[in-house]
């Protein structure tokens, strides 16, 4: 699927009285707050002139959702299929070093590309459920309707728990990792006005200003997985997709709460970082993913992106909770009730 081409793509998402909606829970707090805030007008109308100037290098479009096949190592054939999905602001890259880990060990590896993860500009957020679909498209042009294992990290979770919602057919199991499919209800707020509306601005803003936005939130989040250079407004494109599917399609939202139930039969590895500021799940969530079959939960020591902070032990943790859900359904169920707290 390719993003459509028409008149819309000569403008960003939100005009102009949006973008100061946007930038106004940020700064309007006491006098320095609207000062500050104030400051950002200058900014906004030396935006399409600052664009335009920018839209020679910019990267063309690519398919809304790619993927990367990866064939497993020293095996005609693969113990199981698994499609990973990043965040933001990553890229396909970020699964590097595990998808190395996953093949050695006799997995086959899809690596999904979202919206935004090569530099290419995004002009118009897609909604949440057409990112999706292409997902599916991908998943069953090159894989057919067999299931497969969800890989997940960031907002590649909140889209694997879309497509198993969906699409459950093709989900065999989950492993997600830093954010649950149900957050505490503290969490929203303080991320939304702590980073989420400043991203979702810079996204909106796009070229150079929405750039530097970007960038600036992800050196305050000490993101380290690739250079600061590569990382673009359209990376952000999910937070204000968010948003267009709240306004034009409430209906779309109904996994978009974060309130997802993974079914006992979908074995479910939910691991999280501990040392970072906001946690993305709930002992709710906790407590969904130890109900299902071969269900468990991991802490590790280390930031939100475990594969960069701590790969050995993640790629441990995998392979180690692959093999031992690959057991029969009964059997798995038997273990988990075993494991259960009386």
């Amino acid at each position: 699927m390719r993003e459509e081409e028409g008149d819309d793509d000569r403008e960003r998402d939100l005009p102009l009285p949006a973008l100061l909606a946007l930038a106004l829970p940020l700064w309007c707090v006491g006098t320095a707050g609207l000062l500050a805030w104030l400051a950002l007008l200058p900014l906004i109308a030396a935006h399409a002139l600052l664009t335009r100037r920018a839209r020679g290098a910019e990267v063309p479009q690519r398919a809304l959702v790619a993927l990367t096949a990866h064939a497993p190592k020293g095996r005609e054939r693969a113990r199981d299929t698994v499609l990973l999905m990043h965040g933001w602001p990553d890229w396909p890259g970020l699964w590097d070093a595990t998808v190395d880990a996953l093949t050695r060990a006799g997995y086959r590896c899809f690596v999904a590309a979202l919206p935004g993860a090569h530099g290419e500009v995004v002009r118009t957020a897609p909604l949440p459920n057409a990112v999706v679909l292409a997902l599916r498209d991908a998943l069953v042009a090159a894989h057919g309707n067999a299931p497969v294992t969800l890989l997940t990290h960031d907002w590649g979770a909140v889209y694997g728990y879309l497509l198993a919602q969906t699409h459950p057919a093709l989900v065999r199991r989950i492993a997600c990792l830093d954010v649950g499919g149900a957050l505490r209800a503290r969490t929203l707020p303080l991320a939304l006005f702590t980073y989420q509306w400043p991203l979702a601005l810079g996204f909106a803003l796009g070229g150079p200003v929405g750039d530097a936005m970007v960038r600036l939130i992800a050196a305050l989040m000490r993101y380290r997985a690739r250079p600061l250079r590569a990382v673009r407004a359209s990376s952000a494109c999910h937070y204000v997709a968010f948003v267009r599917a709240r306004a034009h399609a409430p209906a779309l939202l109904g996994g978009l709460h974060l309130d997802y139930t993974p079914p006992r039969s979908v074995p479910t590895l939910f691991a999280y970082g501990a040392r970072k500021p906001l946690m993305f799940h709930s002992a709710e969530w906790a407590r969904r993913v130890r109900a299902t079959a071969c269900g468990e939960v991991h802490r590790l020591a280390c930031g939100h992106w475990l594969m960069v902070d701590a790969p050995d032990e993640l790629h441990e943790l995998l392979c180690g909770w692959l093999e031992r859900s690959e057991r029969p359904p009964a059997e798995a169920e038997r273990h988990a009730a075993a494991r259960a707290p009386s």
